[in-house]
C-alpha cells in the first residue's frame, strides 16, 4: 500500500466559534496524526498564548523517531505591540524560542507601557 504524505495544518489559535478553539484545532491534528503550525500575529501575549498551545501540542507525525519540530511562526517586523507590551519580550535565540514557564501564560504585561499607549474612547465591552 502507498504510503500517504501528510501535511501540516496551518491554523491561527483564534478562539472564535468559526475557528473552532485553539484546543480543538490541536485536538485535530494530533487525531488526524497532523503537525500543528498555529500562525502568530499580535501582540507578546499572543506569542505566549500560543507557544503554550505549542507546549501542549504532541509531536507529530508520530513514529519511531518522535515525530517533527514543532513549528512558531515568530513575525520579526516592527510591531510595538508585541515588543512593548511585556515587560521581558519574547526573543527567538539561534532560531529557537523557549516557552515562557512562569506563572499563567510565563509572561508580565508592562503595565504602564499599555496604559501610555491607551487609546481613548476606544476598549472592549464585556457582557455579563
Amino acid at each position: 500500500m502507498p504510503r500517504r504524505r501528510r501535511t501540516p495544518i496551518d491554523a491561527g489559535p483564534k478562539p472564535r466559534p468559526t475557528y473552532g478553539t485553539p484546543q480543538a484545532v490541536r485536538q485535530l491534528a494530533t487525531a488526524w496524526n497532523l503537525q500543528l503550525s498555529p500562525h502568530c500575529w499580535g501582540t507578546g501575549v499572543v506569542q505566549a498564548a500560543t507557544l503554550q498551545l505549542l507546549a501542549a501540542t504532541p509531536r507529530a507525525p508520530f513514529g519511531m523517531t518522535g515525530g517533527d519540530p514543532l513549528i512558531f511562526e515568530f513575525d520579526r517586523g516592527h510591531n510595538p505591540l508585541r515588543e512593548g507590551v511585556l515587560v521581558e519580550p519574547i526573543r527567538p535565540q539561534r532560531g529557537r524560542v523557549s516557552i515562557p514557564s512562569d506563572p499563567g501564560l510565563g509572561v508580565t504585561v508592562d503595565e504602564d507601557w499599555v496604559r501610555e499607549h491607551r487609546v481613548d474612547g476606544h476598549g472592549v465591552r464585556m457582557k455579563v
